[in-house]
C-alpha cells in the first residue's frame, strides 16, 4: 500500500510539472484525472488490485481505469477477480452505458419491459433510461432478457447509439459477431468511449 501511494504521488508530481496544473487541480478534473489513471496504468501501475489481470496484460489499461472510474469493476464485491474472459450481461452492460455517459438515471413506475420491472431486477433504472435515450431495444415479445450475455454484435449496435463517433476507434479490435462478449473486450471497447467523451 505505500508503495503504491508512492507512486501514485511521484506520477502526480510528474504530471503536475508536465501539465503545469496543480496536484489539486489534476485530481479534482475528471478528463485530468482519467488521463493521470492511464498514464501510470500504460507504465504497469496497477490502480485497483484485480488477481487476475497481470501488469503486461494487454488490456491493463483500460482495465484498470474502467474499474477506478466506477464502470466496470469486480464482478463480484467480495473479491479481488475481475474474470476477464467471462461473458456479460446485457444488464451490466446496460449499467455500464449509463454510468460511461454519465446520464440522469430515471425510474418510471410504468415499466417498459415485462421482464424488468421496479423493485424486481437490480438494473431497472438503467435500462429504463436507456431505453428513454433511443439507444437500447427489447427482444421481442415486450420482453428484455437482462441476464442474457450480450454479443459483439449487440454491443457494437449499442455502441453506434450511444457514441458512432468513436464507433470504429472502439471496435478496431473486437470482431463484430456473434460471439458472447466478454469483459475484456467491455472494457477495451468502453475504455475508447471514456476517451472520446472526456476528450483525452
Amino acid at each position: 500500500m505505500e508503495w503504491a501511494i508512492g507512486e501514485a504521488s511521484g506520477f502526480l508530481a510528474v504530471f503536475s510539472v508536465w501539465t503545469g496544473l496543480s496536484p489539486r487541480r489534476i485530481v479534482e478534473t475528471p478528463p485530468l484525472l482519467r488521463k493521470l489513471q492511464g498514464f501510470m496504468a500504460r507504465n504497469g501501475i496497477p490502480l485497483f488490485w484485480f488477481d487476475d489481470v497481470a501488469h503486461d496484460d494487454p488490456d491493463f489499461e483500460a482495465i484498470q481505469v474502467m474499474a477506478t472510474s466506477g464502470i466496470i469493476r469486480s464482478e463480484n464485491a467480495n473479491n479481488l477477480h475481475f474474470r476477464p474472459y467471462a461473458n456479460v450481461s446485457r444488464a451490466v452492460v446496460s449499467t455500464a452505458l449509463v454510468s460511461l455517459l454519465g446520464l440522469e438515471k430515471i425510474s418510471p413506475t410504468r415499466p417498459t419491459f415485462t421482464d424488468v420491472r421496479p423493485g424486481e431486477h437490480w438494473a431497472y433504472s438503467n435500462i429504463e433510461t436507456l431505453k428513454a435515450q433511443g439507444m437500447i431495444a427489447g427482444v421481442g415479445g415486450g420482453r428484455f432478457d437482462p441476464d442474457a450475455m450480450i454479443t459483439r454484435q449487440q454491443l457494437s449496435f449499442l455502441v453506434k447509439a450511444a457514441l458512432p463517433q468513436a464507433h470504429g476507434k472502439a471496435f478496431a479490435q473486437i470482431a463484430q459477431d456473434k460471439t458472447p462478449l466478454t469483459r475484456r473486450e467491455l472494457s477495451r471497447a468502453f475504455y475508447v468511449l471514456l476517451k472520446h467523451r472526456l476528450d483525452i
